[in-house]
């Protein structure tokens, strides 16, 4: 069966494996105990476009994270301006979750995916994209607590990586090579 793979974007025409990193990202997402893996850039300058988003993406459609988390892998797309409780409903939509008049607030939706998300054996993996705050990430982070869910984001901030997750720094190419 093909895994559900949800609003994850396609790799772009221009993208430039990173074999090494590549490897290194897989690995950490597959083989460490930690549920939450934080890509982010080490340098501070040039930190749009060092290609977080890439490498997650390439990670998403990667056929052996897919085959691991063979119960769906699930993008979602932040920015500053999202709230956690919007992608929170666009997942809860995802997995088929119905929405009702309680889930105007976090903790029900929350609660409501922890339900969906928690039998046993399964693997889901939610990719939080370009997010800016504590408040965006933390409620995902509750979904972490059965051990059938990773999450993976993609961050500028050095602080948010750290806080939640083992933290995946990337250099910028020109000085990976």
């Amino acid at each position: 069966l093909p895994v559900a793979v949800h609003g994850v974007p396609p790799r772009p025409d221009h993208y430039e494996p990173r074999p090494e990193v590549e490897a290194a990202l897989r690995k950490a997402l597959l083989e460490t105990p930690q549920d939450t893996l934080a890509i982010t850039p080490t340098g501070l300058s040039g930190t749009a476009g060092l290609g977080k988003t890439t490498l997650a993406t390439w990670l998403a459609l990667d056929a052996e994270v897919q085959s691991f988390f063979a119960d769906g892998v699930f993008w979602l797309r932040f920015g500053q301006e999202a709230t956690a409780l919007a992608k929170l409903q666009e997942l809860a939509g995802a997995l088929g979750v119905p929405i009702n008049e309680q889930m105007r607030d976090v903790q029900p939706v929350v609660a409501a995916l922890q339900a969906r998300l928690s039998g046993a054996g399964t693997h889901h993996l939610i990719i939080l994209d370009d997010v800016w705050v504590k408040e965006q990430v933390a409620p995902f982070k509750q979904l972490c607590n059965g051990g059938t869910v990773a999450l993976v984001l993609t961050t500028r901030l050095k602080e948010l990586a750290q806080r939640f997750g083992q933290s995946q720094a990337l250099e910028p190419l020109g000085e990976a090579r």
